[in-house]
């Protein structure tokens, strides 16, 4: 076995708390300011930081109108619909409950990446990985019935599973276009673009 990187530690512990954080920061948030006014304004100024950093790195840039055009699409997919509405259905829902609905993003990821691949086959690995997931939230719903009853929180679940979809779509989707270009500026132009249309949502 090769030697182990404690940076690769260190990233994943950053990203298991901050990943994990972030409903219940949205949560308190949207408290004091309207969903998409807030979703917009964080995703906009991280956005120019990363696009900063990507031309401070002096790496290769792909600066093309068919890049820029398309890192926007995936933008608004990942961004805009992903994050904006997760940010708006947590006025009805409970960030937990929130999380736990984005937590089915890789499942759905794998089955909009065989539908767009057909060379790519269910494996039982899989299939019992998407099985296992559906029951688990299954159960987890099974608390929450009664509220289904209530409108508000039911354009909730709708709109955080309608974000959870748009991501993976958004993923797929990029990684089908990968090229060997600056990943940082991809990465900001995605966030700005998004962040621009919860602005102007």
């Amino acid at each position: 076995m090769g030697q182990v990187n404690p940076k690769a530690y260190l990233a994943l512990i950053f990203v298991c708390i901050a990943w994990g954080t972030t409903y219940l920061g949205i949560r308190i948030a949207i408290e004091h300011f309207p969903p998409f006014f807030m979703a917009g304004f964080r995703q906009t100024v991280s956005g120019i930081i990363l696009l900063l950093l990507a031309f401070l790195n002096k790496k290769a840039m792909d600066l093309s109108w068919r890049n820029l055009l398309f890192q926007s699409f995936i933008g608004a997919l990942m961004i805009s619909m992903g994050n904006g509405l997760v940010t708006w259905g947590e006025q009805y829902i409970s960030s937990g409950m929130a999380a736990i609905i984005c937590g089915l993003m890789p499942l759905i990821a794998v089955t909009i990446n065989l539908m767009m691949n057909r060379n790519e086959r269910l494996s039982g690995l899989i299939v019992s990985g998407l099985i296992i997931a559906f029951i688990g939230v299954g159960l987890i719903f099974k608390d929450n019935l009664a509220f289904i009853q209530e409108r508000t929180y039911l354009w909730g679940l709708l709109a955080v599973f309608v974000a959870t979809g748009t991501w993976a779509l958004g993923s797929v989707l990029s990684k089908k276009r990968f090229k060997p270009s600056n990943p940082v500026l991809n990465s900001g132009v995605q966030v700005t673009a998004g962040g621009l249309i919860l602005l102007l949502a």
